[in-house]
């Protein structure tokens, strides 16, 4: 959590689709690493804390805005819930739009032990890996 405090203070004055862009690289990383574990409330209160950090960060850029505007321009309403979005228009006329990763939209999956005793070169295990390799290829 830190690392990501001390990126959004240093991107006080970025444009916002520099703060997505240099977030989301190191908040999907931190989800996938921890992701095998029982991690969904620790995900929620991350997201929580970015999305306060965010909010802070907006107020800070326009102190003379209210939050209905605040709102409107940083997040967007999306399948699922607001999210903090920067959209921007290049000079082609071609319009982009970047999304904060958000932990809890990352499924979480468990890692299935293998029985101490299973032989991959037995064919006796044959069905067994057999059965767990199909359940990884629907799993991936």
């Amino acid at each position: 959590m830190t690392t990501v405090r001390e990126l959004v203070r240093r991107l006080r004055t970025a444009p916002v689709k520099e703060v997505v862009g240099r977030l989301n690289p190191i908040l999907r990383g931190w989800a996938n690493y921890h992701r095998h574990v029982v991690s969904s409330q620790v995900f929620n209160a991350i997201d929580w804390e970015v999305t306060q950090m965010l909010w802070r960060w907006a107020r800070r850029r326009h102190p003379k805005k209210n939050t209905e505007w605040i709102r409107n321009r940083y997040w967007r309403v999306l399948p699922g819930a607001n999210r903090f979005t920067a959209a921007w228009k290049e000079k082609s006329g071609r319009r982009y739009t970047l999304t904060l990763f958000r932990l809890t939209d990352l499924p979480i999956r468990r890692h299935v032990r293998i029985k101490g005793d299973a032989n991959p070169y037995s064919p006796s295990w044959q069905d067994y890996f057999a059965q767990r390799l199909a359940a990884k290829a629907v799993g991936a």
